[in-house]
C-alpha cells in the first residue's frame, strides 16, 4: 500500500497485442483444405457404403 503508482499491467497487455501481427485464420490455409476435403470425403462415402448394406437387413425389436 504504497503512494507511489503502479503501472497497469492491462495497458501493458493491450499495446504488446496490437503491436503483434494478426495470424492468419486457418481456414485460409491451403494445407487445411488438402486434408479437410479428402478425410470429409471418405467419411461420406464410408456413410454410403454402410446405408446400403445395412438397408437390406431388416431390424429387430
Amino acid at each position: 500500500m504504497s503512494d507511489t503508482p503502479q503501472p497497469d499491467a492491462k495497458a501493458d497487455q493491450d499495446n504488446s497485442a496490437a503491436a503483434a501481427p494478426a495470424k492468419p485464420s486457418i481456414f485460409r490455409k491451403p494445407l487445411f483444405w488438402v486434408i479437410v476435403i479428402p478425410v470429409v470425403g471418405v467419411i461420406v462415402v464410408a456413410a454410403v457404403l454402410y446405408y446400403l448394406d445395412a438397408r437390406q437387413y431388416e431390424s429387430t425389436d
